[in-house]
Parts: C-alpha cells; structure tokens; sequence
C-alpha cells in the first residue's frame, strides 16, 4: 500500500516520517546516503520537500518482496538496489565496490537472520565476490564455487535480492548454486573438492569450441585437501587449461581439517630438523623482505592444510 500523500509543500522532519511509515533514524541514514534532501531553519527545526516521498516510496518498493519492516530500522542499500535493478557491477568504482561490500555484509546479516542458513561462509567471500563480478564478464564468464554454500552473497549481486526470504524454504532459493535458477550458477554443487574438475571441463570445452571464455574456480583450504581437487589440479597442470584457481585460505572450514595430509603435515612443523631450518631460513631471508613475506605466507598456507 502507498503511503499517504503530504498535501503541503514541505513538511517537518518527523512528520515526514510518519507518513512514509519510517522510523526517523531509517529516514536519518536515508538523508546521510544522499536520497533525501533536508532544509534546516534558523530554528534549527528540519524540512523536507513533498516531492521526496515518491523517491522514498520507490525504495520501499524495491524491497517489497523482503517483508521489511520500514517502521524499525532496516537495511538502507542504494548500490544493492542499483546492482539488482539491472545496473552493471562493472560500472561502479573502487569506492563504490567497497560501499557495495558493507551494503552487501548488511543485507547478508539482516536476510541469513530471518531466514537461517549458512552465515560465516558467505561473509568471508564478500569482497571477492563483489571482485570477481566486477572483473569477469559474468555470466558468459564462468564462476563454479566449491560445495557452494558461500554463495549467498552471489546470489544476492545476481538478481536474487528480492528472493533471499524464501532461502531454503518449498519452491524458495536453494541454499547450494543451482542451474535451474539462474544462469549466474555455472554448476549445481553441494560437495567438496568438485569445483577445478568442473571448471576445467569448461575451460577444456570453451577451448575446442573456441570460444574465448574466462573460467574461475573457488576452493577453500579444507575442500583444496579432498582427493578430486589434487586429481583435477594434476590433470591441468597437463591440459594447461585457461582457467583460474582462486584458494580462499581463510582457515574457516566447517571443522578442523582433518586426515592424514594434514597429520603429515603438522608432524613436519614439530620436527627439529624443520626448526633448525625454519631458523636458518629466517636469519638469511629477513635482509630480503619480499622473500621474507612469500616465505611466511607459504608456511601459514602449508599450516592450514
């Protein structure tokens, strides 16, 4: 239902709100992103002009399908909302991209909160999401996920925003990239260690067609352990496919990585000949800083394994 048209030209801050059925402080953050104008008197009593309430209706409309309540405080996203109208991702610039991550982190929250579903995961791939649709030619280019349920935000940047109350839900979003859903989900996955296979096979077939199409996969360091993984990275590493491998070493897997690779390893840091080395390395390495930090973030990312 639209709100209640103000017949006066301009109208007091507070009863402006009421009449769009906002809380003030929704109305303040509106004012604070540049969507509302306000006038201040000498008085310093606040005035906003009549015609701004279709602009605020429009917003409202935007988010009709998420139930939000605009009486309380919700989310406020232009750049989402620009994004999710149509508006390309690979327009925007650096400072946009990283207001469009804290809008993106914002919704995420506010959605996985009334819905329920994978949370940590899709908030620690936020910025390489928003960075790898606003580098690749997506959805020609192709982006498989590995097991997939750190693609909330995906799915949020892919024309699904307004769906993301039905997650999980009869005839709703799946939690998991599903081809029957959206051209953007280039593999239906819900397992680990399938998405360099996957994408090979794309980069493979994009090859004998010719076609000049961009492949990426995203592994994290616990499904980069599984089998598949290391059989697809040997077979590319003879295809030399065009594709790229995308390791999310962010140590977050769903448990402690576990299995004999990671045991061998562990009992390789504990070992006094590795010390002794580790020791050695250091002393050398330190009067070179570039290989100092290369050094440090091979052992960290060895660790993690």
């Amino acid at each position: 239902m639209g709100s209640e048209m103000i017949r006066s030209e301009r109208v007091e801050f507070d009863s402006f709100a009421r009449v769009c059925d906002l809380h003030p402080e929704f109305l303040d953050r509106l004012v604070a992103l540049g969507l509302v104008e306000v006038e201040t008197d000498e008085g310093g009593t606040r005035w906003v002009s009549r015609s701004q309430q279709r602009e605020v209706d429009r917003i409202k409309r935007l988010r009709s399908g998420l139930h939000l309540s605009y009486s309380s405080i919700a989310v406020v996203a232009p750049l989402l909302d620009r994004v999710d109208e149509g508006g390309s991702l690979r327009e925007l610039d650096t400072g946009q991209l990283s207001r469009l991550c804290d809008e993106l982190r914002a919704f995420l929250s506010y959605s996985v909160a009334q819905t329920g579903g994978h949370f940590g995961a899709g908030m620690g791939v936020v910025e390489l999401t928003v960075a790898l649709h606003h580098v690749f030619n997506t959805p020609e280019d192709r982006i498989v996920w590995d097991v997939g349920h750190q693609t909330y935000p995906h799915k949020i940047l892919t024309g699904r925003m307004n769906q993301m109350h039905t997650m999980r839900q009869a005839g709703g979003l799946s939690g998991f990239p599903k081809r029957s859903e959206s051209e953007y989900d280039a593999f239906g996955v819900g397992h680990s260690s399938t998405s360099i296979s996957a994408a090979m096979g794309m980069a493979l077939a994009a090859r004998q067609k010719n076609e000049d199409r961009k492949v990426v996969a995203v592994i994290g360091d616990g499904a980069i352990t599984g089998g598949m993984a290391f059989e697809a990275l040997a077979h590319a590493g003879h295809e030399r496919p065009n594709m790229l491998v995308i390791l999310n070493d962010n140590q977050m897997s769903i448990g402690h990585n576990t299995g004999g690779l990671a045991t061998y390893f562990a009992r390789i840091w504990s070992t006094k000949t590795y010390l002794d080395m580790r020791e050695r390395s250091k002393r050398i390495l330190a009067k070179f800083s570039f290989l100092w930090e290369w050094a440090k973030r091979t052992e960290e990312h060895m660790k993690g394994m």
